[in-house]
């Protein structure tokens, strides 16, 4: 991590930042669990979730993930929700949350939360999950979300670009938004397939 070097005289080593696989926010959910989960906190369940989670702040690119989204969502049917806290550093941040707030409809949703249960049981669900920083530190939201499986979209800063491999078969690294909202499509249409497929085999035992 070469980026991260001082002017400094004594040897530098550099060690990558970790999760912890046995906490509580990264703990396996049952599919029982994980619907709890968000319907507790009123998140839709019936299409393919594509979720951020970071601050509320303009280096997080927030209104670009709406915009991504946008496009996404011409293609497939699917539901967005960004999760984060407003920092107590930031003098901007409210007015970023307000801003975010008046995008809010059926198929966007913010939440402001500190509870980290909402966020794994979205990191286990979502279909895809964004990471549109145009400034980061490390990152670790990212190597959280793929330990649990799902792919994710990152901007090409700071740590996140040492978390996900470009051009791979489910990680992608992209900062357009138009190209975003291509990847969202990509990632979240085999998934819209999947649930139609439940839906419609749920119906069939019905029947």
């Amino acid at each position: 991590m070469p980026e991260y070097t001082q002017k400094l005289t004594a040897p530098q080593r550099f060690i990558m930042p970790a999760i912890n696989p046995f906490s509580t926010a990264n703990k396996d959910l049952s599919p029982e669990e994980i619907d709890e989960r968000l319907t507790h906190y009123d998140i839709a369940i019936d299409r393919p979730l594509v979720v951020q989670f970071s601050r509320f702040d303009k280096w997080k690119d927030p209104r670009g993930v709406i915009e991504a989204f946008r496009i996404a969502r011409k293609q497939v049917d699917c539901t967005l929700v960004l999760v984060g806290n407003v920092a107590t550093d930031d003098p901007k941040g409210q007015d970023v949350f307000a801003s975010l707030c008046e995008c809010r409809e059926e198929r966007i949703r913010i939440l402001s939360v500190q509870d980290s249960a909402p966020m794994n049981a979205l990191q286990h669900r979502a279909g895809v999950a964004l990471q549109k920083s145009t400034r980061k530190g490390f990152g670790l939201t990212v190597a959280e979300t793929t330990w649990k499986g799902t792919p994710v979209i990152g901007g090409r800063v700071g740590g996140i670009k040492h978390q996900i491999e470009d051009r791979t078969a489910c990680l992608l690294t992209v900062s357009s938004r138009r190209r975003i909202g291509l990847c969202v499509w990509s990632k979240t249409r085999n998934c819209a397939s999947d649930w139609a497929s439940a839906q419609w085999k749920a119906c069939a035992s019905a029947s």
